[in-house]
């Protein structure tokens, strides 16, 4: 849950497909779905995290292991991700 932010939860979810990101702001009566780009299923998904009430960051994969690793990030909310480039 973003800091601040009470009644908005934003989750990351596995699935067999596309990996996502669920988010409600409406303590969990609605639900919208944001779809992971660059996953398959499967994914390690970590540090989904807020910093601020509308800040927020993602990470995909497991580096350590040698997958190739993303990492996301909102500034709405999570209402939309975007990819960091390094």
């Amino acid at each position: 849950m973003a800091p601040g932010r009470y009644g908005a939860i934003a989750i990351g979810v596995v699935t067999p497909g596309l990996d996502n990101i669920y988010r409600s702001a409406s303590m969990g009566q609605a639900w919208t779905t944001f779809a992971i780009p660059g996953t398959s299923g499967g994914a390690t998904l970590s540090s989904l995290q807020f910093m601020s009430p509308v800040t927020g960051c993602l990470v995909t994969g497991n580096p350590g292991t040698g997958s190739r690793g993303q990492m996301f990030w909102t500034t709405d909310a999570g209402q939309t991700w975007y990819p960091v480039r390094f």
